[in-house]
């Protein structure tokens, strides 16, 4: 008996260690490094930021009630606009237009990159947990670039 339970823990330490091998060389990994550089671009580039100051500033202009007054009138946010426009803080129809293609232009230019990468996400997630892998990829950024 003592013999099944001595081996069961060898077998079991065994696993672990392998495991632990296993997670921690995916930081070498090619998809790891690929992934690592896709990040530290994406942010280096600004166009994330770019994106979340542009649709802060228009909901700001907007205005966060007139959002569900809008949604509760069930026009299009081009429609309420043309009707409600004075209740917001937009000059014209085109400046409200003018944030939303911006926004759109990158939103486009960032979903191709990626569509690109998501692929290897997916594989080093599988492979290593996400929340492992986002905490990682954190770590590495934080220490390659100022954030």
């Amino acid at each position: 008996m003592k013999k099944i339970i001595v081996i069961m823990m060898l077998m079991v330490g065994a696993v672990s260690m392998a495991q632990e091998k296993s997670n921690s060389s995916f930081e070498n990994s090619k998809d790891y490094q690929e992934l690592l550089s896709f990040y530290k671009k994406t942010m280096e580039s600004g166009k994330q930021l770019e994106i979340d100051l542009l649709q802060k500033e228009y909901l700001n202009k907007f205005g966060q009630n007139n959002f569900k007054e809008m949604n509760d009138s069930g026009l299009s946010m081009g429609e309420w606009l043309e009707i409600n426009l004075k209740k917001t803080n937009f000059k014209s129809i085109e400046e409200a237009s003018s944030f939303i293609e911006k926004i759109a232009n990158l939103d486009a230019e960032l979903k191709e990159q990626r569509s690109y990468i998501l692929p290897i996400f997916s594989r080093l997630s599988k492979e290593v947990g996400t929340a492992k892998l986002f905490k990682k990829i954190s770590e590495d950024l934080k220490t390659e670039i100022e954030l």
